[in-house]
């Protein structure tokens, strides 16, 4: 899930000034000689928080990736933006954001998302936000895909006890029967998500899940549920286009 930040009315605590994003123009950028000025005078704060919709990491030129971004997805950007008419069907169906997550070694990372325009306060899809597979819906989304070998090693890497390895694999076997991971505060407190596995034979080597994620207080467990099958559709969608490049 995409990284969140928050710019409520009053000074927020430690937790809800990392969980929302606000579309808010940079300040910085106002006067005539700001926005004459080259774009790394803003900080790369204020460059996530005017990031537009539809975050591509070539066509944005405001939020700069990641090593991770630049190593895994750099590459084939346009193949990730062709995704875009799926992400936005969903991101307007939920009024939430969606966001396609990549395996890349131990970690998933964001390799686009699309928000809605419904909710001035909502996640933002920052493009090559990197997050351990261990932790969160769309990591768990992946590694239920994978061998059961290459699981468990990416689980003892992560340092995990074995009642915990334990755990997960009942929560990756619960994925592969139900079709979705959920989580509540796994990377940012206050954040809901639900992801599907992007399911393809092609894909082995580069697995992807499909996430909506959005705050607790609206996205809640229920309307999440609600939305299952379009996210499982749309993920099979984003399944086959993948699919067919290969091909």
């Amino acid at each position: 899930m995409g990284s969140p930040r928050h710019r409520p009315a009053r000074t927020p605590g430690p937790s809800a000034r990392h969980a929302w994003g606000s579309r808010s123009r940079c300040p910085r950028r106002r006067s005539p000689a700001a926005r004459s000025a080259p774009p790394t005078a803003c900080s790369a704060s204020c460059r996530r928080r005017t990031t537009p919709s539809d975050s591509t990491a070539a066509a944005t030129g405001q939020a700069p990736p990641s090593p991770a971004l630049a190593g895994l997805a750099a590459p084939q950007t346009h193949l990730f933006a062709a995704t875009r008419p799926i992400l936005r069907r969903l991101a307007e169906a939920t009024s939430e954001t969606v966001t396609l997550h990549q395996r890349a070694g131990d970690l998933g990372v964001l390799v686009f998302g699309v928000e809605s325009e419904t909710h001035a306060l909502r996640q933002v899809a920052l493009i090559g936000e990197a997050s351990p597979l261990v932790r969160g819906c769309g990591g768990h989304a992946i590694l239920a895909q994978l061998e059961p070998a290459t699981a468990d090693a990416i689980l003892r890497r992560a340092g995990m006890t074995p009642a915990e390895a334990d755990a997960l694999r009942d929560r990756l076997a619960t994925v592969n029967t139900r079709g979705h991971a959920m989580s509540h505060g796994a990377n940012h407190p206050g954040v809901r998500g639900i992801a599907a596995p992007v399911r393809s034979p092609r894909l082995d080597a580069f697995a992807m899940s499909l996430v909506i994620s959005g705050p607790d207080q609206r996205w809640t467990p229920e309307r999440a549920l609600e939305f299952l099958p379009p996210l499982i559709t749309a993920a099979a969608a984003v399944a086959d286009h993948f699919t067919a490049i290969a091909a």
